[in-house]
């Protein structure tokens, strides 16, 4: 059931329209999932608020284990994650580097509106690959990685889950369409915990780079979480 209503929130992804330096890229959704929110009953909120033992056991999952950082040994990248939802507009929200020295520009961003790293489905963090002077930002080096690396996620609590690389592709930047199976491989669900990279590659059409580098991992090990 659970993976049926994500599948209902993310079928939905409709274009992956990006400008690298500034935005990194928009996938829109049509809506986002319900689990989104907690709203703790009050003594204004107790007869209007309903909250189901799905969106009730999603978001504690998600307080618990929200992921913090993103290691990658072969490129000795160690770097914060942060989350980002979907914006009014319907895409994926991706925070604009606006500077060389906005703290932005050396995070990356882990798609909460989405799965959890370490949960049956596509778990999506992306990063930006340069800074607004073309310096690096934290996925310059992501095209280096290979098969067989190991990608580490720490989260709030537990134990780092470890990650090793299954593929490493190039994607078109214009993949649009709620059934574009390109789409639904990166954000859709999955019978494995998979973790996918993205970040922009390719040519620049003016508005954006015509392509994304897609690097795809799985967990290793048993399910690291409390629940299915």
């Amino acid at each position: 059931m659970r993976s049926r209503r994500l599948l209902g929130a993310l079928a939905l992804v409709v274009a992956l329209i990006a400008i690298c330096v500034g935005v990194l890229w928009g996938v829109r959704l049509r809506a986002a999932p319900t689990r989104a929110a907690h709203v703790a009953p009050t003594a204004t909120t107790q007869a209007t608020t309903t909250v189901t033992p799905w969106t009730d056991q999603r978001a504690a999952l998600f307080a618990q284990y929200a992921p913090l950082r993103l290691r990658i040994p072969s490129i000795n990248l160690d770097v914060s994650i942060i989350g980002v939802g979907v914006t009014s507009a319907g895409a994926m929200d991706a925070p604009r580097c606006n500077s060389n020295s906005d703290p932005i520009c050396n995070q990356v961003y882990w798609f909460n509106g989405g799965y959890l790293p370490g949960e049956l489905g596509n778990a999506v963090i992306a990063g930006h690959v340069n800074r607004p002077d073309l310096s690096p930002a934290p996925f310059w080096n992501l095209h280096l990685v290979k098969t067989g690396d190991t990608i580490i996620v720490q989260p709030l609590n537990g134990r780092p889950l470890v990650f090793v690389v299954t593929s490493v592709t190039w994607i078109s930047a214009y993949a649009a369409g709620s059934g574009n199976t390109t789409l639904d491989a990166v954000f859709g669900p999955a019978a494995t915990r998979d973790l996918n990279l993205l970040t922009c590659i390719g040519d620049w059409d003016g508005h954006t780079f015509d392509h994304r580098l897609l690097v795809q991992a799985q967990l290793q090990g048993p399910n690291p979480f409390p629940q299915p």
